[in-house]
């Protein structure tokens, strides 16, 4: 139902200036194989208890329902006790279509699909496609690998519906699900989860939407960790691509967030890090786009409350709609509010993140003097006043950085490339966290006198890949 609504504000971004990209398509590492399986076998030793293998069930059918089909498989995997392995035929290729209601675990279970490209589950827009839950005092591990996950329809969840379960998806696609409505909230689009954990890896989640909260996602009271993947294009009131609600530990790396969008805050991220300090490093947070007709419309890339820490990324070109009557501490690209806590920028660069009718703001504060901001070797284009307000070293403000656009420039995820005569380039002479690669995972140069770059991308980075040859 906010598909429609998707396009026309996509059309309004555009019209908004050159902060638009195109849209990424799939990368190719999610439909790596041999990453697949390797991401199996790491789950299976982190989760497979005692001594003997678990059983594995096979899927050899498209059909919902009777042998050989997957819906079979997950009740076999439910009636027994422990983690099972239901692994989808190599040479199936097609679509499920789950006519006879949402997959639904209860128990501990591995999926592995054929590959995102080739096995899709999908709902037709009756229900959610996944739903897992415990009906025990423990939780339920449960992976998910090579596959698309599409046309659910939920209040919740209409991707996926998670409750006390620890929840990885690996090498997956989760696109085209939308909460329906109902008298209840309505959060997370692509995925809901409450509860147990969130681990994601080389997926991609895309065109999903929330009237509420998270139209990528939405993960209440747990832990998440986001590796290598891509939130583009899903639109929700709060969060259009992540919406995230937690005391414990936020890690994203590696990262794209683009083209999403909000009515309210936070088009790309709305993120309350109630207790541990969320982290972001190497993350490219760019052409997100709020719309909304209030005076504290604002982070169309990121808004955070609580405590973070955001190094080597890049904000970049996100849009806020705002009204004629302007909150003066409201940004457009990265907007902290928060009476506590602490927000800290180490070699992270904001640049081009404008209000459509109040000019360039890309980074404010807002919330008192409780929550503080420190900035390190940082580029920042144009700050709120105050911004700001405690530690700082070694900053550039109001310095175009050259950035190019949104690209695949390698790598598993897309990055706004930056010129070689860029003023970004090797300014980082000290920071505490430093990753040695880039977003995309090349080697970041740092040899003899010279200093790696501030942002997502490093000019020049050795492409070195994981089996230690350059490429």
């Amino acid at each position: 139902m906010f598909r429609f609504s998707i396009h026309l504000t996509a059309l309004a971004c555009a019209l908004a200036g050159p902060a638009l990209a195109v849209a990424p398509s799939s990368s190719a590492s999610v439909h790596d194989d041999a990453g697949r399986r390797a991401a199996a076998t790491a789950f299976l030793a982190e989760y497979a208890q005692g001594a003997t293998a678990p059983p594995r069930l096979a899927v050899t059918t498209l059909a919902d329902a009777g042998p050989g089909s997957l819906r079979d498989a997950v009740a076999q995997a439910n009636a027994q006790p422990g983690l099972a392995v239901v692994e989808i035929d190599a040479a199936l290729e097609g679509t499920i279509q789950l006519v006879e209601g949402a997959l639904r675990i209860t128990d501990s279970v591995l999926i592995v699909g054929p590959g995102a490209d080739r096995l899709s589950l999908d709902a037709g827009g009756r229900h959610s496609v996944i739903a897992t839950a415990s009906y025990v005092f423990d939780s339920i591990d449960v992976g998910l690998l090579g596959m698309t996950i599409r046309g659910g329809a939920a209040a919740r969840g209409a991707g996926i519906v998670s409750s006390s379960t620890h929840l990885f998806l690996g090498y997956t696609i989760v696109e085209d699900n939308d909460t329906t409505n109902s008298i209840d909230e309505e959060l997370g689009g692509g995925l809901y989860l409450r509860g147990g954990s969130l681990k994601i890896d080389r997926s991609t989640f895309r065109r999903n939407s929330a009237s509420s909260a998270g139209g990528g996602m939405s993960v209440l009271d747990a832990p998440v960790s986001i590796r290598d993947s891509t939130i583009q294009s899903n639109f929700a009131k709060r969060g259009g691509g992540l919406h995230i609600d937690t005391p414990y530990a936020v890690d994203v790396r590696r990262s794209l967030v683009t083209l999403n969008q909000s009515s309210i805050r936070g088009a790309g991220i709305d993120l309350n890090a109630s207790g541990a300090e969320a982290v972001f490093e190497n993350v490219t947070i760019s052409s997100n786009f709020v719309f909304g007709d209030q005076p504290t419309a604002s982070g169309g890339g990121m808004a955070l409350a609580g405590s973070a820490r955001i190094s080597q990324s890049t904000i970049a070109n996100n849009r806020a709609q705002t009204p004629s009557v302007r909150d003066p501490d409201r940004a457009a690209g990265l907007q902290y509010d928060s009476a506590q806590g602490r927000l800290v920028l180490s070699a992270t660069l904001l640049w081009g993140n404008a209000t459509l009718d109040d000019g360039n703001v890309d980074l404010g504060r807002h919330g008192g003097n409780g929550g503080g901001v420190e900035a390190y070797y940082s580029l920042i284009g144009v700050k709120t006043p105050e911004a700001v307000n405690y530690a700082e070293e070694g900053n550039l403000y109001a310095t175009d950085p050259l950035l190019g656009p949104l690209a695949d420039n390698g790598g598993p995820t897309w990055t706004n490339a930056i010129a070689a005569n860029s003023p970004a380039r090797d300014a980082v002479t000290w920071i505490q966290y430093y990753a040695v690669t880039d977003q995309r995972g090349f080697v970041r140069r740092q040899r003899g006198d010279t200093v790696p770059d501030i942002g997502a991308y490093e000019y020049g980075a050795d492409r070195l890949f994981a089996n230690g040859f350059d490429g």
